[in-house]
């Protein structure tokens, strides 16, 4: 696969960088020993050989190789292979590992998200175009109008189709060697021009290519982009985009506006995505897409289509490995890794999208006819997803038991009656997704202004649905990949949310728990909850808000609702205002309170000395440095300053036990200090910002010294908190 940087020799071609390295390592052999074999699997898949490395691990056994690094490698060559489960399960085994339990933490969080993407069915299948690939690397394939179209590289010439016919112009590419592009004048006329691999575009009567300036030999490497208007005889305009010792290339067009990728300076890091807006008199001013689409690392290869943006990444935080592919939104950036089969741990790029979704794609995966091919994509037609329709009908607390509903499907080929339960919540199994329904009442009557609410798998609000006039909700119920994606458009946490830990104490609790729902104080279902067996629940990133009401089944009226905080301290004791319904004042008079601005300019209060817990901070391994994404979280907490001038922080950073103690509150210093000079690089002054780590000193949980954990156990102690307060008048 070629994306990146390019040097030339006059004696041969070679194009960017892949995951692929030269190969230095062979697959297992018979009579090999344990270390050998250790060493082995660990070259095998820091080559690429994800296949041989499982065969070779498949020889070994996954407990067989007791130092770290070959740890790290079995679980990576595990996940490699989709094999999820047992790679977490060696991960959990090397956290243990002082030296390496950072890197496994990181790998751990990596791969859980990997297992629900690959969990997620998408719908989506995949089929390698055997009749147009070759045993080389498949450049490039693009569809205009409703023909497909595929360049290919054979060592030292590339192929093109003879012409290609846009809405407005043609195009003619006649067959060339690369000498020919090198020296001559074959391809358009042109001079000066080394390599076109790197991107095509088309819009109207105008083609772009990526472009390696002959200069190349003269030791300029950078790639830039031309634009030209031709047609069969006649040139109309050439138009060069370049910057100075940057790449520009991967070319994307949509309605006067240019979209590429670049390592110019001034980006996040590696190659970014750009665009650009042109007219007949040349391009505008760059504009960097932002720190929700780019990263650190390479985003490449974008496409457009609509409003969504597909572009290739080799992210480590959300990628299988290698590049995968991602989507996001022109209008509301964020980056949604496409998942399985469209992503695998080798490299998947150069995305083709059309009305909306990714129609091609090319890979250098395991099982391909060459090196770089070139695949479809295809959707599962809708019949085929079936999920679990949980809601809950909000009716003011009036009683619901007696109320029967109907679930009917758009097209009439469905129905299905239910009771609601006396808080008007239902379940319905094996309900078709990708389907419009309403639901209507058969039998008693609703009152005016209910609302239905429908939840996602971890209690979560997906859709609220007002009902109509004459008496209807309708809504389309999507696929859990589309739920997750409009929780990651719509709902990004802010800084100011909280949990709710909450204990029913009662002697009627059912044995397995049952749901209990959170509304606000002008009655706005905001999320549901599941008990466990002992009465607790967990109401997760709600706003600060003055006042809630916790509904329930409970009928016993001498329960009560112990509100705990995350140390387990009773903070709060709530009887019943109704029957099964508590209220709960998160701020009382006793409380100094604050009125915030947050992120998204909504009005917020919170106690004066408030504790809020940051997203989990990454850092670089066995150091003290934040990672992009990192960064991204506290960015947030700048806006928060920014916008209310007249708070100030004090910020407290702790680890879990596994660790020398000293090490421990050494780091945690450290690393809180990073967090200050962030803060301090973007203009939040100093005497704004109070900073103290204090190791694994106050654990939240009985995980210390010698006290088996689960990952999940240890997590907890590992955070970052942030307490608000309003320094007192002078």
């Amino acid at each position: 696969m070629r994306y990146l940087f390019t040097y030339l020799f006059l004696i041969s071609c070679y194009i960017g960088f892949s995951q692929t390295q030269v190969n230095i390592c062979t697959g297992a052999e018979a009579g090999e020993n344990a270390a050998t074999l250790c060493d082995k699997i660990k070259c095998l898949y820091e080559t690429g050989k994800f296949v041989e490395a499982y065969s070779a691990l498949m020889v070994l056994g996954n407990d067989k190789c007791s130092e770290s690094p070959n740890q790290l490698a079995i679980a990576n060559t595990l996940a490699a292979n989709n094999r999820f489960t047992e790679a977490l399960t060696v991960l959990e085994t090397l956290a243990k590992d002082s030296k390496y339990r950072e890197e496994a933490q990181f790998e751990i969080n990596r791969i859980s998200r990997l297992k629900i993407l690959a969990d997620q069915k998408t719908g989506t299948y995949i089929q390698n175009l055997i009749a147009v690939n070759t045993q080389y690397n498949d450049l490039v394939a693009f569809q205009i109008l409703d023909s497909m179209f595929c360049l290919y590289d054979k060592t030292d010439t590339i192929s093109y189709f003879p012409r290609i016919e846009t809405l407005k112009g043609r195009f003619h590419f006649p067959q060339g060697s690369m000498a020919e592009l090198y020296f001559g004048e074959s391809f358009f006329g042109w001079e000066n021009y080394a390599d076109i691999s790197a991107g095509f575009a088309f819009e109207d009567s105008l083609i772009f290519l990526s472009v390696l300036p002959q200069s190349a030999f003269n030791g300029n490497n950078a790639f830039e982009i031309i634009c030209i208007g031709k047609t069969r005889k006649k040139e109309i305009r050439k138009m060069n985009l370049s910057v100075k010792d940057f790449n520009i290339m991967h070319p994307a067009t949509v309605n006067s506006t240019l979209y590429f990728s670049s390592d110019m300076e001034g980006g996040y890091g590696g190659m970014d995505l750009y665009k650009v807006d042109f007219n007949k008199d040349g391009y505008g001013i760059f504009t960097n897409l932002g720190a929700q689409i780019n990263t650190a690392d390479d985003e490449v290869f974008p496409a457009i289509s609509g409003d969504s943006i597909f572009f290739a990444s080799n992210r480590r935080d959300l990628g299988f490995g290698g590049l995968d592919l991602y989507k996001s939104s022109l209008i509301t950036p964020y980056s949604i890794n496409l998942g399985v089969p469209v992503n695998t741990a080798y490299d998947d790029f150069r995305p083709t999208a059309i009305e909306g979704k990714i129609k091609y794609f090319m890979s250098n995966r395991d099982g391909g006819k060459g090196g770089d091919d070139i695949y479809s994509v295809k959707f599962v037609e809708a019949q085929t997803f079936f999920q679990n329709l949980v809601g809950r009908i909000n009716a003011q607390g009036q009683d619901l038991s007696a109320i029967i509903i109907q679930i009917t499907s758009a097209d009439g080929t469905f129905s299905k009656t239910t009771s609601l339960d006396k808080d008007g919540s239902f379940s319905l199994a094996h309900i078709k997704g990708l389907e419009s329904y309403e639901i209507s009442v058969v039998d008693g009557d609703l009152p005016e202004g209910s609302k239905l609410a429908l939840f996602g798998d971890e209690g979560n609000v997906i859709k609220e649905v007002p009902m109509s006039a004459t008496g209807q909700f309708k809504f389309e119920l999507l696929t859990p990949m589309d739920y997750f994606l409009e929780r990651v458009e719509n709902n990004d946490e802010s800084v100011l949310s909280v949990d709710i830990l909450g204990m029913i104490d009662s002697e009627d609790l059912p044995d397995e728990g049952f749901k209990i729902y959170l509304e606000d104080s002008d009655g706005e279902l905001i999320g549901m909850a599941v008990t466990d067996e002992n009465g607790n629940f967990i109401f997760k990133s709600v706003k600060p808000d003055e006042k809630y009401v916790i509904r329930s089944k409970v009928t016993d009226p001498n329960a009560v609702i112990n509100i705990v905080g995350k140390d387990g301290e009773v903070i709060s004791s709530i009887k019943p205002t109704g029957t099964g319904e508590f209220a709960y004042v998160r701020l009382s008079d006793a409380n100094r309170i604050i009125t915030l601005t947050n992120e998204s300019q909504q009005k917020v209060k919170v106690a004066d000395n408030e504790l809020f817990n940051l997203p989990v901070l990454y850092f670089e391994y066995n150091d003290a440095k934040l990672t992009t994404e990192s960064e991204k979280s506290l960015s947030k907490l700048v806006v928060l300053l920014d916008k209310n001038p007249t708070i100030s922080l004090e910020l407290s950073g702790f680890t879990d036990s596994r660790g020398p103690a000293a090490y421990n509150l050494t780091l945690s210093q450290k690393r809180i200090d990073a967090v200050v000079q962030f803060l301090q690089s973007q203009g939040v002054g100093a005497s704004r910002l109070v900073a103290k780590g204090y190791g694994e000193t106050k654990l939240l949980n009985k995980c210390a010294d010698g006290v088996e954990c689960t990952e999940e156990e240890h997590a907890i102690n590992r955070r970052t908190e942030i307490r608000i307060y309003q320094p007192s008048e002078p």
